[in-house]
């Protein structure tokens, strides 16, 4: 499903990785060791930017420390949705440890 919405709207997926959580609760307790793992994994340099998909994951501050240590944009759904959420109610964002896609903002929506 993930794989077709993001080709669907044009971009291309290289690697797909699920973590193969049992539960819904247990996707919001993964190690974030794990997350790091899973990263590095899908990382290449045929990969221009990481995407990581599913709400309950805790991946905001590995997404933006990820961003150091690959070089690149890795973007937190969490985040994404936080910068959406902000741009339709007009406010300001607080950027500080949540990666370069908010910190590029430079200015409130108002």
């Amino acid at each position: 499903m993930v794989r077709a919405y993001m080709t669907e709207a044009g971009f291309e997926v290289v690697r797909l990785k699920g973590l193969a959580c049992k539960s819904p609760r247990l996707i919001a307790q993964v190690p974030l060791a794990d997350i790091r793992a899973a990263l590095r994994e899908l990382d290449g340099n045929d990969v221009d930017a990481l995407l990581q998909v599913g709400t309950a994951l805790p991946a905001v501050a590995v997404a933006a420390e990820a961003e150091r240590w690959l070089g690149k944009p890795v973007l937190a759904i969490n985040t994404v949705s936080y910068w959406t959420r902000s741009a339709v109610a007009e406010s300001e964002i607080v950027s500080s440890g949540l990666g370069a896609f908010l910190r590029s903002i430079d200015a409130p929506f108002r």
